[in-house]
């Protein structure tokens, strides 16, 4: 583990007293436990950790599965099972750790619900990759230009999407919207079914739907009403850090969890991460890297300019009031992934410490790919055969060995961000002084390494789980135990360990970034 510290079972004098506001307020009489809850792309984990005033402490974490349901043609979430398992996962830490004081929800971007007036789900929440919405996109932007939406909204809205996802059941007049009461994101959801209170929706989340105002403040009535979106579906946003309420006697009875409250974190998976950085801020380029990577800088404006437009960057709330993320995500180990399940099923099962080795022993062949080539998102066929297809579209030399598919795919990954970072720097005009690699790609130091190299820049890595840890630092932040992002970040410096990287004349990544636009890997 990258945490240096072990539990410590002092009491720190703290207890809580609830205010009119919501808030929980801190005096010294007793140690914080806190429970987090993150629902990635491909799975989810959660974490039981104590504050003794002083730092984080992580207990264990408990992995869980998040799959997705085929059912004919439709694909869809399967929240109920995301649930069960969170449930499960907060039993098992109350009888291991006893009953926490609080849990909080954060979960990758686009996952919502239906509910109808009682506050029942109305029909099976759709997958982004359902095929209702394979054209929904041009249908969308024959009715309101791209780049019109990008000025309204500061997003620029790919497939997986909660925008075009609403807009096809808009456009299709399904029934289900007019019995819908509320739309309901994933971590507001999981609010809902812990403590039965509904009635906001958490900005950080909402800003990342394509559906909110580019100042992130409120709901995009405009384009809702360009594309015939009911408004009424949609809760008023609030910033995370606060108490929800307690959680309802049928979660108790199940889980033990008696006295629990459950805290509104930032819902979105990425904002939690970058609030958990130690030493963030301006002229720092974060990268969230796993299945997919998000990765951008903190402004205290939204950037709706041409540039940002041209070059595929979007905005969103960092969480705390007129600070933004200016950002970009893309396919990560989504396809690592892909060509480890493909080679388990024919027999060679690779562990994260072979995968690491097999990239830095291998050759490298000088070939990348185009990380956002859509045929790797197809959710059937080969992986190998697509991306050799694609090398050998762009006249590139094609691995030989799955040491060096590793290596390609890593180089692949070095090779993106080092083109978004020239792109903040050159097209953005925001100055760069290091890199900070958090979340699962921090396991990798190959990989750490070569993004230094590539990027010619500085780099930090650290914190596997850092879109958990800071999904409890909002929770402390909602109990009033801290009260600024500085604080955030200075409890998370006193708690957890980074590791430097120094940029290395590896190899000649510019000369091999510049035959990369000459293939129209990148964007100039």
């Amino acid at each position: 583990s990258l945490h240096d510290a072990l539990p410590i079972w002092v009491s720190s004098g703290r207890s809580n007293i609830l205010n009119e506001f919501g808030k929980v307020e801190a005096q010294m009489s007793k140690r914080y436990h806190v429970v987090g809850v993150d629902c990635g792309a491909s799975g989810g984990k959660m974490v039981s950790a104590y504050f003794d005033g002083e730092r984080l402490t992580e207990n264990e974490y408990i992995p869980f599965p998040n799959r997705s349901v085929r059912v004919l043609d439709s694909l869809y979430h399967d929240f109920f099972s995301l649930y069960n398992h969170s449930l499960d996962g907060l039993a098992r830490i109350v009888s291991q750790y006893g009953a926490p004081d609080t849990i909080g929800f954060d979960t990758h971007g686009s996952a919502h619900a239906y509910i109808d007036g009682y506050g029942r789900i109305v029909f099976p929440p759709y997958h982004p990759n359902d095929n209702s919405t394979l054209h929904t996109l041009e249908e969308l932007f024959a009715k309101i230009p791209e780049q019109e939406t990008f000025r309204l909204t500061g997003c620029l809205c790919n497939r997986g999407y909660m925008l075009p996802q609403v807009f096809s059941r808009a456009a299709a007049h399904d029934p289900c919207m007019d019995y819908a009461d509320k739309l309901i994101m994933f971590p507001d959801l999981f609010g809902y079914f812990y403590t039965g209170v509904k009635g906001t929706a958490e900005a950080t989340i909402a800003g990342t739907t394509g559906l909110f105002d580019y100042r992130q403040e409120r709901w995009s009535t405009e384009l809702c009403e360009a594309l015939g979106i009911p408004t009424r579906l949609f809760m008023p946003p609030k910033a995370p850090g606060w108490v929800l309420g307690p959680v309802h006697p049928a979660v108790e009875d199940q889980t033990g969890a008696v006295g629990m409250k459950v805290v509104s974190v930032a819902g979105h998976d990425s904002a939690s991460a970058v609030a958990a950085i130690p030493g963030f801020g301006k002229n720092k380029l974060y990268v969230c890297l796993g299945t997919n990577a998000n990765m951008g800088v903190e402004t205290d404006r939204p950037d709706i300019s041409d540039a940002a437009y041209r070059y595929g960057f979007k905005n969103s709330l960092q969480g705390e009031p007129g600070a933004f993320l200016v950002y970009q995500d893309f396919p990560a180990f989504l396809l690592v992934n892909a060509v480890k399940k493909e080679w388990a099923q024919q027999g060679n099962t690779y562990s994260y410490d072979q995968v690491e080795q097999m990239a830095e022993e291998a050759r490298s062949v000088h070939s990348y790919v185009n990380l956002k080539d859509p045929r790797f998102l197809k959710a059937h066929g080969s992986i190998i055969e697509a991306l050799t297809e694609h090398l050998a579209e762009t006249g590139q030399t094609v691995p030989a060995t799955h040491g060096e598919w590793i290596r390609c795919l890593f180089e692949s990954i070095a090779m993106w961000i080092k083109q978004k970072a020239l792109h903040v720097m050159e097209k953005l005009n925001i100055p760069l002084e290091e890199i900070v690699v958090v979340n699962g790609g921090a396991w990798y130091p190959q990989l750490v390494q070569m993004i230094s190299d590539a990027s010619h820049l500085p780099t930090r890595s650290g914190m596997p789980y850092a879109t958990l840890i800071g999904n409890l630092l909002w929770q402390l932040r909602g109990l009033n135990v801290v009260s600024s992002m500085e604080e955030m970040r200075d409890l998370a410096a006193r708690s957890f360990r980074m590791n430097s990287f120094e940029p290395r004349k590896s190899y000649d990544w510019d000369g091999d970034y510049s035959k990369g636009i000459q293939m129209g890997l990148y964007a100039e």
